[in-house]
């Protein structure tokens, strides 16, 4: 998730810091936080570069420029070139900083805010609360791809579930969420930090932003199906994910040695409901995708792709006829609905689709083989 000062500031401690220069700097990242008063009373030494760590949210009430305000742009350059990510002050001894100071943030992008009625401590525990929910977050990620990519020994899959949580209960399903039909219809981060934010949720499941996408783990004592769907409903609403997403659900398994076996199910679910245009899908419905999804960049199927569909690849109407035949289905009315013209176009276009691919074929095998084809197409473009 990589907290960057624009997520910062949108925490709730922070939501009234106003914003004085530098906002092209608003998307660098923020890995700490400090509070600067007391490096700077020796006027001799107006800086310790080595006060305060890279990527650091600087806060201040600027003390130390009380009666010496000729302190501050040394101070702001200081922090700069020590690589801090923004500086913030609050107003108990400046309204404002000099306009020299708000010249230069601007000019080397560094966000400068002022704040009031706001404790330190607020502020610090906040900023380092969110930065630790994200490194956690961070790891979480990279245990949970390696579990949807490898395969991985019983043993290796318990060891890296324990490094998303070691409280799982006994049994787990997971469901993967993305947006339908393009992966930036949700917002990620602001899903995440909205369901951290509410620990009666986060007590719950865990969520995970995966392959720029979103996927969530319940797991409880007793197979319970319902409960399940009422945890996930309940999760779907508060963090308002928006509509035209696509939810692919895995089957339970054991919370620690069946890990891989929920991200990889909910996962090619997901493919699957994509690829078919529905909201929500379970992996026991998905058919044939269970062993498409994890071969479709193989060179046996992406061959057999090419070579079937060949002679309508560049061919638009044909292609999108083939498209809209193997979604319906095979059915005819439902093509010239999706297509929008005569089903007898539709029995036409299909013919002669027939006759151009596998004029050799019967009805029923030129479907088979059609459908196989279009779906390795259709998943190659997710």
């Amino acid at each position: 998730m990589s907290m960057t000062v624009e997520d910062i500031t949108k925490l709730k401690s922070l939501q009234n810091f106003k914003l004085l220069a530098g906002e092209k700097g608003m998307r660098k990242l923020v890995t700490v936080a400090g509070i600067l008063d007391h490096e700077y009373l020796d006027n001799k030494k107006p800086f310790r570069a080595e006060a305060f760590d890279k990527n650091s949210f600087v806060i201040s009430s600027l003390l130390f420029a009380k009666d010496n305000n000729s302190l501050l742009l040394p101070a702001i350059e200081g922090l700069y070139k020590s690589g801090i990510s923004s500086f913030a002050f609050k107003t108990v001894i400046f309204e404002n900083l000099p306009q020299e100071v708000l010249d230069f943030a601007d000019k080397n992008s560094l966000p400068i805010f002022k704040f009031s009625d706001i404790e330190f401590e607020n502020v610090i525990f906040e900023i380092m609360d969110a930065v630790k929910t994200d490194d956690h977050l961070i790891m979480v990620e990279k245990n949970i791809e390696k579990m949807i990519e490898y395969n991985l020994t019983r043993s290796e899959v318990a060891v890296l579930t324990k490094g998303i949580s070691a409280n799982f209960r006994q049994n787990a399903k997971a469901a993967y969420i993305s947006g339908r039909k393009n992966k930036s219809e949700m917002n990620k981060d602001v899903i995440l930090r909205r369901f951290y934010a509410n620990m009666k949720l986060s007590s719950k499941a865990v969520m995970c932003k995966i392959k720029d996408e979103l996927i969530i783990i319940i797991t409880m004592d007793m197979i319970d199906k319902m409960k399940f769907q009422v945890i996930i409903e309940e999760i779907l609403e508060y963090c308002s994910f928006g509509e035209d997403l696509t939810v692919g659900y895995s089957d339970f398994h054991s919370s620690y040695e069946g890990m891989d076996y929920c991200l990889r199910e909910s996962y090619y679910a997901s493919c699957a409901g994509r690829v078919e245009g529905k909201a929500n899908i379970d992996y026991k419905q998905i058919g044939t995708y269970q062993i498409l999804i994890p071969n479709k960049n193989s060179d046996e199927f992406t061959s057999f792709m090419f070579r079937y569909l060949e002679p309508i690849l560049c061919q638009e109407e044909q292609l999108k006829t083939a498209i809209e035949y193997f979604l319906a289905k095979g059915d005819v009315n439902e093509t010239a609905n999706r297509l929008i013209c005569h089903k007898n176009t539709v029995r036409y276009r299909v013919n002669k689709l027939h006759e151009t691919l596998d004029a050799q074929a019967t009805d029923f095998v030129f479907y088979e083989n059609l459908s196989t084809a279009i779906k390795i197409y259709l998943l190659k473009t997710l």
